[in-house]
């Protein structure tokens, strides 16, 4: 159960890279990817090998408040981005109203300093 956690977090960092560096991921997507798996893989071995379970726990419970605090961000630059459109482009409306269920999903465990 803990690793589904850590790919859940994962795939909530690569969104946040995608929507906030996406000429980064258009020149590089191996890479960017690659960095990702190296990551996860790297949090898996620490918390697979971690002699004391709890410890794990806590890498991956902080795992998730940072993810759903980056969640929270990509949701809010999402929204931004389809309010200033002001609805004409179809793709950013879409992607706007997906910034809301970032939002909603990432607001629970955000900090408070993404209010």
């Amino acid at each position: 159960m803990l690793f589904f956690f850590l790919g859940h977090e994962a795939v909530e960092v690569l969104i946040f890279v995608m929507v906030f560096a996406p000429a980064l991921c258009r020149k590089h997507p191996g890479r960017v990817l690659y960095a990702g798996w190296v990551g996860l893989a790297t949090i898996s071995i620490i918390v697979a090998f971690n002699d004391h379970h709890h410890h794990g726990a806590d890498v991956i419970s902080w795992g998730a408040f940072i993810s759903d605090s980056l969640n929270t961000a990509t949701g809010t630059a999402m929204v931004k981005k389809w309010v200033r459109s002001s609805g004409r482009d179809r793709v950013i409306t879409a992607e706007g109203m997906a910034g809301i269920g970032f939002i909603a999903h990432g607001k629970f465990l955000a900090p408070s300093w993404a209010d």
